[in-house]
């Protein structure tokens, strides 16, 4: 997953200790790209494969440089995990925040729920996620 300006896809199975973990210790999907290079979101795509129980979300889920307190990199998963049977959602890139460039350059993205952690469910979440890598 090296290089910039090729389209890369990565597809990520994120179990259920996991998801009930994501407030404090969110999941990596990409890996840091290294120094001065920026990953660049361009769809992704959330499947919830439901277990028996839903979750309770005290925020909806979503891709995040770095970690949850990190700029936001898509739209959410629109509280998917609080769905009561297997579920898909597509969520928007976010485009034109404005931050540091240390906010962006050389952070992983990161799977995480601002609101702290999912409780109560048994489902897992496949996230695929299209991006590029960048480099000025």
């Amino acid at each position: 997953m090296s290089g910039t300006g090729n389209v890369i896809t990565n597809h990520a199975l994120i179990n259920s200790a996991e998801l009930q973990a994501c407030g404090t210790s969110p999941f990596v999907l990409i890996g840091a790209q290294g120094a001065g290079i920026t990953t660049r979101v361009l769809s992704v795509t959330y499947r919830y494969n439901f277990g028996t129980t839903p979750y309770s979300e005290p925020a909806g889920g979503g891709l995040f440089y770095g970690s949850a307190s990190g700029p936001a990199a898509d739209s959410g998963d629109q509280q998917i995990l609080e769905a009561n049977a297997s579920a898909q959602a597509q969520a928007v890139p976010i485009e034109g925040a404005v931050e540091p460039s240390a906010a962006y350059e050389n952070q992983p993205i990161v799977f995480a729920n601002s609101g702290g952690n999912p409780s109560g469910g048994d489902g897992t979440l496949y996230v695929t996620t299209v991006f590029i890598t960048e480099k000025p």
